[in-house]
């Protein structure tokens, strides 16, 4: 799920190109510190928040796995330009979803809920 979610919201993944991109104006401080580190940074964020919000909805993931998806997801769009250790949170969240996943098929292998 999480590799179609960065295929989708990443240009260019089907074999398009890119449109050119023009150089951006001069931002003031305050608004280029609170920018996404890198694009990435930002589509990561996008594919952590809907997973956590799909997974929820669908009863895959447990609130306790939810909430702090929707907080790496919220601190990599909104925190990752000013502080450098926000980035790594993606990669600590991931396993532990995987996990939790694949604890519970192999508890559960008939599916149920």
């Amino acid at each position: 799920m999480l590799e179609v979610c960065r295929a989708v919201g990443r240009p260019g993944a089907a074999g398009g190109e890119r449109p050119p991109t023009e150089p951006r104006p001069e931002t003031p401080s305050k608004a280029r510190d609170r920018a996404p580190r890198t694009p990435r940074a930002a589509g990561t964020a996008g594919v952590v928040l809907s997973t956590s919000a799909i997974g929820h909805r669908l009863g895959v993931l447990p609130r306790p796995l939810t909430v702090p998806g929707t907080l790496v997801g919220l601190t990599l769009l909104f925190v990752s330009g000013s502080l450098a250790w926000s980035e790594p949170a993606f990669p600590l969240w991931a396993p532990a979803v995987g996990v939790h996943i694949l604890v519970r098929a192999t508890a559960n292998p008939s599916g149920g809920r």
